[in-house]
């Protein structure tokens, strides 16, 4: 198989989306989480000379700050739109709505949000190619779309990690040496912070440095490799938990990062993960007194029908205690005939009628 052949199966190959619909969830998800504590100071950060420091294309057209209603317009529009992309309601124009929306307020954001948000809004971007619509087709099975766009969202997370050692060894030394983290960590804007709290020392520093430029260069090729793929999303997820411990780096940046997850989950992993849900929802369901015995309204005061009185009750094939022999008189027990006629084995209530008064005749 030639390498063309190789990446066309691996590009236009048909496979289940459920990644990419889960990434719909956790990227909108984000974006609300990003804007939701800035509700409070929307004028403050957006429509004020203080903070803002708008992108060099917005300072080009205008050096002027929007009116803080026009702010509060845009946050209004990007919620409602993010609300209806996660529900999957018009999911196509929600999506315009909401990258629109993201570029102008990125592009009025400070420096270091704007970080985070341009990756944030390169993958919004991206994931307008992404099959993301619908989870399952009209026969209710889980739908399979050539995975070329999502490839190349998962290309463009992962690449992050190892340009980003490759940027700090061509920068500087510092990082080898133990420098940047050093003056990281005891710096009081950056560190010492929880983990980092007491500081740290030089052999540390050393230690964490170039730890951090292999984790970067594994996760970024480790993450393509079924045999590497687990180890390499835990060490995405321990990687930003230890950062956020240790740096005074907002948490929305690991939560971006590691949101990207859910696109490396194999079909078998999201086979298995619907089948536990599914046990534990009928788990549930089976322990639950008012799902497992469902009853009509009001149907909890009524209390059941007495049973008839044993005399009363007509025997039938489903009350093996009525079935019984009716005794054989002395006169017919001294003719053979009638005793072998008459002697009945017991009861087999599958191969047998049993009469209104209760004796058996075989069929």
């Amino acid at each position: 198989m030639s390498w063309l052949d190789r990446f066309e199966a691996w590009a236009m190959h048909g496979e289940p989306v459920t990644g990419a619909v889960a990434y719909r969830l956790t990227l909108t998800a984000w974006t609300l989480l990003y804007f939701v504590p800035r509700i409070a100071h929307l004028e403050e950060l957006y429509a004020r000379e203080v903070l803002r420091e708008p992108a060099f294309w917005l300072r080009a057209l205008t050096t002027a700050p929007p009116p803080a209603e026009a702010v509060y317009g845009l946050v209004a529009i990007l919620f409602f739109a993010c609300l209806c992309f996660a529900a999957g309601k018009a999911t196509r124009f929600a999506h315009i709505a909401i990258f629109l929306c993201l570029g102008l307020l990125f592009s009025l954001d400070t420096t270091m949000t704007r970080a985070y948000g341009t990756i944030a809004l390169i993958h919004w971007g991206i994931l307008w190619f992404v099959p993301y619509d619908q989870l399952r087709d009209d026969q209710g099975e889980i739908r399979r779309e050539p995975q070329w766009s999502t490839r190349l969202l998962m290309f463009q997370f992962a690449s992050i990690y190892p340009l980003s050692a490759f940027a700090k060894i061509v920068d500087s030394t510092q990082w080898i040496d133990g420098r940047a983290v050093y003056l990281t960590a005891n710096s009081p804007d950056w560190g010492l912070t929880l983990l980092s709290s007491g500081g740290v020392s030089q052999e540390v520093a050393v230690v964490l440095g170039i730890g951090t430029l292999i984790i970067e260069v594994f996760i970024g090729f480790g993450l393509f490799h079924p045999r590497t793929r687990p180890l390499a999303m835990i060490a995405v997820i321990a990687f930003h938990g230890i950062l956020a411990l240790t740096t005074r780096i907002s948490l929305l940046f690991g939560a971006l990062m590691i949101a990207h997850l859910v696109l490396f989950l194999s079909p078998e992993t999201w086979r298995s993960l619907g089948v536990q849900s599914r046990r534990i929802a009928a788990t549930r369901s089976s322990t639950d007194p008012q799902t497992a015995m469902p009853s009509s309204p009001g149907s909890s005061s009524r209390q059941p029908a007495p049973s008839p009185p044993m005399a009363s009750r007509t025997p039938g094939a489903s009350d093996a205690r009525n079935c019984r022999r009716v005794p054989i008189s002395s006169s017919r027990r001294r003719d053979p005939t009638i005793d072998k006629q008459t002697t009945v084995a017991p009861v087999d209530l599958t191969t047998s009628v049993i009469s209104p008064v209760g004796t058996s005749f075989p069929r």
